[in-house]
């Protein structure tokens, strides 16, 4: 994430500074951050933070000056506009990153454009967002359709998995992507799903749905919701068979002491690698 954020932000102050002829030494941007980080995305705000502080920090010492302006909105759409208003207005910001749900930025595609803001969103997909703000919206949110020859490859590692259960949390901009791919790869290849766990809540009660699911005897189990409670039931729950796990599972290598050992046999989808 932090090379990412590096590499945009870069690329962004180059343009921004009239072209790529233009030296390290003379760049010189404000960048404002809205972020999450009292709300339901706190966890993700805080790691995606700390990586562009360590982009800032690398940048600062190839000579790019890069002074980065916090705004906590909490989650909250009306309060993602207040703080591109008050960056924008106020604080004067070349441009502007977005790291909370992609959901909750969206509403602010609109205002990027009208005020001819660059805005790097962290979670809306690029290929459905674009028209909305063409010249000014960036993304390095996740691209679900590049999953599809991973997925596509665990299926043919296993032909036996022929009946499954889907976990999916429920938003336009990456579960219900996710499920739209693996019906679309299930029905291709003959699968049964046997249940769907489709839920909106940051930490729902995953044990009850396993609970549910598990007897209908899956043979794998497709996630794409809060990881850590998710391994947590199954693992409480002794559910036996594979697991197969969205990106976001990284932040528990990063957030749970006892990630190492839960994740065992857990299979990972990482979209930057597909």
């Amino acid at each position: 994430m932090a090379a990412r954020i590096v590499l945009l932000l870069l690329g962004l102050s180059l343009v921004l500074c009239g072209g790529v002829s233009v030296h390290a030494e003379e760049i010189k941007l404000r960048v404002g951050v809205i972020s999450g980080l009292t709300g339901a995305a706190a966890k993700w705000s805080r790691f995606q933070n700390n990586g562009m502080v360590l982009a800032q920090e690398e940048l600062q010492s190839e000579g790019v000056q890069i002074e980065l302006l916090f705004e906590d909105a909490q989650t909250s759409a009306p309060k993602v506009i207040t703080a591109f208003n008050k960056l924008v207005q106020l604080n004067k910001v070349d441009a502007v990153i977005a790291d909370d749900f992609g959901f909750v930025i969206a509403p602010i595609l609109e205002l990027t454009e009208r005020r001819k803001i660059p805005l790097i969103a962290c979670g809306l997909p690029q290929e459905h967002y674009c028209a909305q703000a063409p010249r000014y919206f960036f993304s390095v949110g996740s691209q679900v359709p590049r999953s599809i020859a991973a997925y596509e490859r665990f299926f043919e590692l296993h032909p036996e998995v022929k009946r499954i259960g889907l976990v999916v949390f429920d938003d336009p901009e990456w579960g219900n992507q996710y499920l739209a791919l693996w019906r679309e790869i299930t029905a291709k290849r003959g699968v049964t799903i046997v249940d769907t766990f489709l839920n909106n809540e940051w930490q729902p009660d995953f044990k009850s749905a396993l609970t549910r699911m598990i007897p209908k005897k899956p043979q794998a189990i497709l996630f794409a919701h809060e990881p850590e409670g998710m391994i947590k039931a199954a693992r409480q729950l002794r559910f036996a068979e594979t697991i197969v796990a969205a990106n976001n599972i990284l932040e528990m290598l990063a957030d749970s002491s006892a990630a190492r050992p839960e994740l065992e046999g857990v299979y990972l989808v990482d979209i930057a690698n597909c």
